[in-house]
């Protein structure tokens, strides 16, 4: 506002009061009225460039819960949605830091279970560049090829009728997505989270959709803090499109093992999931000790078998996983030579601390498969790693049926073989 003026005084005929004159009432409430008026109607060009005012003098915006969880989108560089007010700025920063957090458009709300109802959470309970403690997040990995059994790290929950992974849609950005056809009702896959930290916030997300017609795809949790504002939660949608089922848990003081479930609601329900994540929301994210690594043995010596009795082929890799979430991955290329009447036998062996050698994955092949030389690949994925726990891996052979030699790492080929594990 301008700098306010003093009305003229009709006793002196300016806008100052003149010695040893009356006083009008009249005059003393212009002058008053035209003070109050003035400091109604402050703004910037009334406040001097040097005033320095203190910031503890400013009244707080937020006045109320409702207000400090508002968010406002300011859209983008191409097509702007600028605040007119303060109020409007400090909305489009809520919304800005709660992207920063996970991605999560404003308008899409987390929910929580407070104990009486499914409630929005807020900007301010979100992690900040939180790590994702899931085990095949994205569903890119199911090594068996039973159509009954789950994605790789995930496990059943009830029957259902097949579980089969597909070109996720072009929403998604590709890869591939979980489908579950169910048969009966609430059946599904599950994954546990075990370690994780007590009276801890942890986000669980999921994109999920339904093409079977009415059906419903579901996010259950379970394992939560039941007195917390924050307890096990069941989130629905329909949806032939997929979108996001989001929802903020909390650990109890043990903790309890957190199970997530992901199902179809009625019998016959045709859903499909991906981007599963679970991620801490505290306000010190723990991060994984160590980064993914990878550890190699090759072997180029040639070795010779000619009996039906397994023997260790002279690879050898020993690995450990620091931290909770984290799976071991152990891929073995094996080169031989063979009589073309043989059959070989492959094997990974699997060694966990203190405990004895166990098999955890084979194959058998007639070398004839081969054209008598080549090279068999294998590859094992323990989804069920202990941390600060010595996991060992070695690689068998065994000359199933034939009397004729076979030779691991032809020299007359020049060819190695290896085994390769990684913590990822």
């Amino acid at each position: 506002m301008p700098v306010p003026t003093r009305p003229t005084k009709p006793s002196s005929g300016t806008n100052s009061f003149i010695t040893n004159t009356v006083i009008d009432s009249t005059e003393m409430n212009d002058d008053f009225n035209t003070l109050y008026a003035g400091f109604a109607a402050l703004d910037n060009s009334n406040i001097g460039a040097a005033a320095d005012i203190d910031p503890s003098k400013i009244g707080d915006y937020s006045v109320s819960d409702t207000e400090f969880k508002t968010v406002s989108d300011p859209g983008s560089g191409g097509s702007l949605t600028p605040p007119t007010d303060l109020e409007g700025e400090l909305a489009a920063l809520r919304y800005v830091i709660e992207r920063m957090a996970i991605g999560l458009d404003g308008s899409t709300h987390v929910k929580r279970n407070d104990g009486i109802s499914n409630v929005n959470c807020s900007w301010l309970d979100y992690p900040a560049r939180p790590v994702n403690l899931a085990t095949n997040n994205s569903f890119e990995y199911k090594s068996s090829a039973v159509a009954t059994d789950p994605p790789d790290g995930w496990d059943l929950h009830d029957d259902p009728a097949s579980i089969t992974l597909a070109t996720t849609d072009d929403s998604e950005g590709g890869g591939l997505m979980v489908t579950i056809l169910t048969n009966a009702t609430t059946e599904g896959i599950k994954q546990t989270f075990a370690n994780l930290k007590p009276s801890t916030r942890y986000l669980v997300s999921v994109r999920a959709k339904n093409t079977g017609g009415v059906k419903t795809a579901r996010l259950v949790t379970t394992g939560s803090d039941s007195v917390s504002a924050f307890r096990d939660i069941t989130l629905d949608t329909t949806s032939a499109t997929f979108v996001s089922l989001r929802a903020i848990i909390q650990t109890d003081s043990t903790p309890t093992d957190i199970v997530v479930f992901l199902m179809g609601v009625e019998d016959a329900a045709t859903v499909h999931f991906d981007q599963f994540s679970l991620q801490e929301c505290s306000k010190e994210v723990s991060y994984p000790a160590e980064a993914s690594y990878a550890v190699r043995s090759v072997k180029s010596t040639e070795q010779e078998f000619n009996a039906a009795a397994w023997v260790d082929v002279g690879l050898s890799c020993s690995v450990s996983a620091a931290s909770s979430g984290r799976r071991i991955e152990a891929c073995a290329n094996i080169s031989m030579w063979a009589a073309a009447t043989s059959t070989v036998m492959i094997r990974i062996m699997q060694k966990v601390g203190g405990a004895a050698a166990a098999e955890v994955y084979r194959t058998m092949f007639g070398t004839a498969d081969l054209a008598n030389s080549g090279s068999v690949s294998l590859r094992y994925l323990n989804t069920s790693v202990t941390p600060n726990t010595v996991y060992i891996y070695t690689v068998e052979a065994n000359m199933a049926t034939g009397t004729a030699k076979m030779n691991l790492t032809p020299g007359t080929y020049a060819l190695n073989s290896s085994l390769d594990v990684s913590v990822i």
